[in-house]
């Protein structure tokens, strides 16, 4: 850096000049070399650079014709918004938004719209109620393999970053999306990006983009989580809400559960109205995502008047694993009132005769439902 002397033809001098950058401090002007930054983008950096690249580069290839056809093309189909409205989108947005999406879907894209052969879903929905993962669900839509789930991370290097807004994500994997399901992100994250979680009290942060395949479009608002190893302490998993719905139960139930860190599950708690008769708890491990192997049988225990909420104490506490899905199951033995939300993820149930919770669990039903019921214990 070198100061310099200004006279009365140059008063002041700022900025840059072809190598050389010029200002001022406390001492006076001067100028310094420009010094270009040396700082190496990550493989999900140049992907996403790359995409970007060609995808205006594909634009700016366009003809007059195939221009028009995309101006029409986005007057045909405006971005849907969080509330379901419909936002326009400029044509040369768009194009950008469908070449991407078409290339992380798998698909060559072209330079022609290609308006969606099947209905568009007309109402997307997400539910974010469990920690590390989301129930996705919509109205509308056929044809299963027509859509993609796009999954986007970020990945910070050091515990201080704390809000998405501040770090960048990027797309690091795809699959088909049934028109409705339940997605465990830290699972996807686990085997996509290296088999380990972060050091304790780092974090992921995550999206997740509803596609079209063939058009590109993108049928849903962007959804937020974050993803992190536990550092030690206590925990609830489950849902320790009561439910706003109640049902009558002679069924049996098992409900999962992703453990975030490595602990012990020492007590279980359910909500309910019992009409007496006895209560039998069980954990069970999972097999595929369904749950198997039972690791805690409670035997009797008295069902207790209600509505309120109900502990059992495990006397022999399980031992459970970050990244293991595990179910936390109840039976009751007489006709008793459960409440629940009815979305989140599949829960598993039997509501043949008999009053027990087997080895290994057996259903012969499942569906999207959270019961007030929950794991507590303690991470190490």
């Amino acid at each position: 850096m070198a100061l310099i002397k200004t006279g009365s033809i140059v008063a002041d001098i700022s900025g840059k000049v072809g190598d050389n950058i010029y200002s001022r401090n406390a001492s006076g002007p001067y100028v310094k070399a420009f010094a270009a930054p040396t700082i190496t983008p990550s493989t999900y950096t140049a992907a996403a650079q790359q995409a970007l690249a060609d995808a205006n580069a594909a634009w700016a290839a366009l003809s007059d014709v195939e221009y028009n056809n995309w101006v029409h093309f986005s007057a045909q189909y405006p971005r849907r918004t969080f509330h379901n409205g419909y936002q326009k989108i400029d044509p040369r947005a768009l194009f950008i938004s469908c070449y991407i999406n078409q290339v992380y879907c798998g698909i060559t894209p072209g330079p022609q719209p290609i308006p969606p052969g099947n209905p568009l879903i007309t109402r997307l929905y997400f539910d974010a109620t469990l920690s590390n993962q989301f129930n996705v669900g919509a109205i509308g839509g056929t044809g299963s393999t027509d859509y993609y789930i796009l999954y986007y991370a970020s990945f910070p290097a050091s515990a201080a970053t704390r809000s998405i807004n501040t770090n960048p994500l990027y797309f690091f994997y795809s699959l088909f999306w049934s028109g409705s399901g339940y997605y465990n992100l830290k699972t996807q994250y686990i085997a996509r990006c290296g088999g380990a979680l972060p050091a304790a009290d780092e974090r992921v942060f995550l999206k997740a983009r509803v596609i079209h395949k063939f058009s590109g479009l993108e049928l849903g608002e962007l959804v937020e989580n974050s993803l992190g190893y536990s550092a030690a302490g206590p925990f609830q998993l489950g849902y320790p809400t009561i439910g706003p719905s109640v049902t009558p139960s002679l069924a049996s139930f098992a409900m999962p559960i992703n453990p975030t860190g490595n602990g012990t599950i020492t007590s279980l708690w359910i909500y309910h109205n019992s009409a007496g008769g006895n209560l039998q708890f069980a954990v069970y491990d999972s097999l595929a995502g369904i749950p198997n192997a039972r690791l805690y049988a409670s035997g009797n225990v008295a069902a207790a008047s209600g509505p309120g909420w109900q502990q059992h104490i495990l006397s022999s506490p399980v031992s459970i694993s970050n990244g293991v899905t595990y179910f936390i199951a109840a039976d009751f033995e007489t006709s008793s009132n459960v409440y629940f939300i009815g979305s989140g993820p599949v829960r598993y149930y039997n509501t043949a005769s008999g009053y027990s919770l087997p080895d290994p669990y057996v259903y012969n039903g499942s569906g999207a439902a959270q019961y007030s019921f929950y794991a507590e214990g303690t991470y190490s």
